[in-house]
């Protein structure tokens, strides 16, 4: 295929896929609705069947976490080896001069495509 049928195939699945991520997420939220009104954690069609089961997430507060591990005798590397840094954040609380010389970018001039339909 040539760059521009690539281009144009690119496009049209993008286009697809953003449609038909839409529309199963209209179809997972109905069936949560419909699976928490009955009770029901399988759902059963003609082709196919719909498990659902729970989800969970966890947080845990920063300065609970670091003050906990402190206690505890867990050092800084330690400590910062569970962290991650919000960069907006960083920069944000650090400012520019602080915050330029320790942070690593790391660049793909040719990581990132975005199709646009003419």
């Amino acid at each position: 295929m040539s760059a521009q049928e690539l281009v144009d195939r690119g496009v049209e699945l993008d286009l697809e896929i953003k449609q038909k991520t839409k529309e199963l997420t209209e179809i997972k939220n109905s069936l949560k609705v419909i699976a928490e009104n009955t009770g029901v954690k399988i759902l059963k069609g003609k082709h196919g069947k719909a498990n659902i089961s729970a989800q969970t997430s966890s947080q845990i507060a920063a300065l609970e976490f670091i003050t906990t591990c402190e206690e505890v005798g867990i050092s800084k590397e330690g400590i910062a080896s569970a962290l991650k840094v919000l960069i907006a954040q960083a920069k944000k609380i650090l400012g520019e001069e602080q915050y330029l010389p320790i942070i690593t970018t790391n660049s793909n001039p040719y990581g990132v495509i975005k199709f646009t339909k003419l």
